[in-house]
């Protein structure tokens, strides 16, 4: 395995070998890298609230040379400023976490400067080689599925919405048994599942991202940790920051990232693609589609 593999690439490669008290570690360690690169490992454990062994064992199961070695990669992306959102969202909860009074400013100023550090956070951290293999993937597919549950569901309809002037071959998937059972019979390794799903996690979600992967289905995952329960059924995904000073998370950074993927879709669909917008366009002008 190559040193210099960041944390949180690692941490997908072992996340279903990690028991709950190593994945408790790998989750702090994911949040919190600027304190693994500068703290002590005695100070780590305390904030974490774990015994400090339980470091050394999480590095050893995800195979660096020991709890020094892991600490070095931590160094490594801060350095090169590839920190995980994680990070970015335990910050930002920092400068955010102000009571909702007017002696404090207008709320709003307090809720779009989360919104744009979680943007910021998403444009900093984006893998340019992913999103280029995703798109890629998207581009050649037979079939798109999308797949979404509560507040993550109207993103879903959106990307839908977006796709369908460009392509027919997207659809929504709606979560019932039937229809299930249908589409785990249609679905094989030339189509793409793009599954979104944010804490609390919808079990439809990660239960049909689980049965599509297991029929060799590639799985593109749009979450807010990097120990969603989705992360293992992915073929690759995309962690999002959520901060905001609501009780409800926020969703501008997965817009933003939707909006770029079908942007990208669309923009190496070549003519067809102009030609199909073009024509939906103009049937909408002719049908009174637009006021």
């Amino acid at each position: 395995m190559k040193k210099n593999k960041q944390f949180n690439d690692r941490l997908k490669e072992h996340f279903e070998e990690l028991s709950p008290q190593l994945l408790k570690a790998a989750q702090y360690i994911s949040a919190h890298p600027y304190e693994v690169a500068t703290r002590s490992l005695r100070y780590i454990a305390k904030s974490a609230n774990l015994p400090p062994p339980t470091f050394s064992r999480l590095a050893v199961a995800m195979e660096y040379k020991g709890f020094e070695d892991l600490r070095e990669t931590c160094r490594i992306e801060i350095k090169s400023h590839r920190l995980n959102t994680r990070y970015a969202r335990s910050t930002i909860s920092a400068a955010t976490n102000v009571e909702l009074d007017s002696k404090k400013g207008p709320f709003i100023f307090h809720q779009s400067t989360a919104a744009i550090s979680n943007i910021s956070s998403l444009s900093s951290a984006i893998d340019n080689k992913k999103m280029k293999i995703v798109v890629n993937r998207l581009v050649k597919a037979n079939r798109v599925i999308l797949i979404a549950g509560m507040s993550s569901r109207p993103f879903i309809d959106y990307m839908a919405y977006m796709a369908s002037m460009a392509f027919d071959n997207w659809q929504v998937f709606l979560g019932e048994t039937a229809s299930t059972t249908s589409l785990l019979l249609g679905m094989n390794n030339n189509d793409v599942a793009i599954v979104l799903s944010k804490s609390p996690y919808a079990s439809h979600s990660i239960n049909t991202a689980k049965a599509l992967s297991e029929r060799g289905v590639y799985i593109v995952g749009i979450t807010d940790e990097y120990v969603s329960p989705l992360i293992p059924f992915c073929s690759e995904s995309f962690v999002v920051s959520t901060e905001t000073p609501l009780f409800f998370t926020s969703h501008a950074a997965t817009l933003v990232l939707i909006e770029s993927i079908i942007g990208s879709v669309v923009a190496s669909g070549g003519e067809v693609v102009r030609q199909r917008i073009a024509s939906i366009e103009a049937i909408n002008q002719q049908t009174d589609e637009y006021y």
